[in-house]
């Protein structure tokens, strides 16, 4: 056998020590940092998903993240604005009565003020709207 191809085998075979070595630990600290809260979110995400906010209003809404008791929504703004007005709040209001739904389903009996924050591309708040529940 080569030397090349020994430390060609060498070299492999250290990847895959790594690789797994790597795989181990990432499946650990998963497993730790997981809780109820994630599996919550995860569920938030799914429903807010489900409301296919992209797909009715296909040029403005480019997604939607959950971010605690907080839905932002990301839009171009442009195609925001050249909405006419009551199409416009009836985006704003529907969708913060729909995501009030949603926080409400995942945590029953809990106080706090919701969210709908509107942004940009770049993450910059366009405008906000809140509601208590």
């Amino acid at each position: 056998m080569s030397i090349t191809r020994s430390a060609g085998l060498i070299s492999a075979a250290a990847a895959v020590v790594v690789a797994a070595v790597l795989a181990g630990c990432s499946n650990g600290t998963s497993q730790r940092n997981r809780g109820p809260t994630d599996t919550t979110a995860r569920r938030e995400q799914r429903a807010v998903d489900a409301l296919n906010l992209k797909d009715r209003y296909k040029d403005v809404v480019m997604g939607a993240d959950v971010q605690g008791s907080t839905l932002v929504l990301y839009v171009d703004v442009n195609n925001l604005y050249s909405m006419d007005e009551p199409s416009e709040d009836a985006l704003k209001t529907l969708t913060l009565t729909q995501w009030k739904h949603i926080w409400v389903a995942e945590h029953p009996n809990k106080h706090v003020k919701v969210r709908l924050s509107v942004r940009d591309y770049y993450g910059n708040e366009v405008t906000a709207q809140a509601v208590n529940v």
